[in-house]
């Protein structure tokens, strides 16, 4: 939506392509972000007459968005755990605060600031103002529709640990999911592990541990989580083959 002005049922179908590319790039990386930030290169044969920062900059802010999903929920999910008396390290509380702190900011100044009016006074950065451009007013309503997709879908996506739990005969509940997922899809943000591997199962061992759940079922359910992930980022690869 924000990178052509009239979406069709075709073009949704080439986005949903790169998505899966992006997915792919993601299991040689140690985060999932440089993998989104590389999917805007198979649109550009496509699109040819889209400027290349305008794909670019549409697939940072498809991140940022989701990101910014991912960030409230992550806060929402600890305070919920919290309150009902589950184990989160101290530290947790003020990364999450902070990262919402943050992104509070950086809309605030997003919508507040005239930055692309601020980025055409200089000849090496005018070409970011395109960029800018795109959390303008004129796009407003489509990143609250991204946002709001963005926000349902992320724990529709958690749904299916709690069918692998079951798959495993681990007895979680719907609501320990949504407490414990978000924190930590959230942390495996973060440039630590490739396709999640390592990092996921000690997180995993971390959180559902503490709810007298042994560790060969909840390594089980981990290992089963990144395979099934890896399965579907292997789809974009087979884009790219074809």
């Amino acid at each position: 939506m924000l990178a052509l002005d009239k979406v069709k049922l075709i073009d949704v179908m080439a986005f949903i392509k790169a998505t899966y590319v992006g997915s792919f790039y993601s299991l040689f990386f140690p985060t999932a972000v440089a993998g989104d930030l590389l999917k805007w290169t198979s649109l550009l044969k496509r699109y040819p007459k889209v400027h290349k920062l305008r794909l670019a900059g549409t697939a940072l802010i498809d991140r940022l968005v989701g990101f910014t999903a991912f960030s409230l929920e992550a806060l929402v999910a600890l305070i919920i755990g919290k309150s009902l008396g589950y184990q989160f390290p101290g530290f947790l509380w003020w990364l999450f605060v902070g990262i919402n702190c943050g992104l509070v900011v950086f809309y605030c100044l997003a919508y507040m600031v005239n930055i692309p009016a601020i980025l055409k006074k200089y000849k090496y950065l005018s070409r970011l103002s395109e960029l800018a451009e795109l959390l303008r007013a004129g796009n407003k309503g489509r990143l609250l529709m991204c946002l709001g997709i963005s926000v349902i879908a992320e724990p529709a996506w958690m749904v299916w640990s709690y069918f692998i739990a079951k798959l495993f005969g681990i007895p979680l509940t719907l609501i320990q999911i949504f407490i414990f997922m978000p924190v930590i899809a959230l942390i495996l943000v973060l440039p630590i592990s490739f396709a999640g591997f390592g990092a996921r199962e000690q997180l995993f061992l971390y959180f559902f541990g503490q709810l007298g759940i042994s560790a060969e079922k909840i390594l089980a359910m981990s290992t089963f989580t990144g395979v099934l992930g890896i399965i579907s980022s292997l789809i974009g690869g087979l884009f790219l083959w074809l």
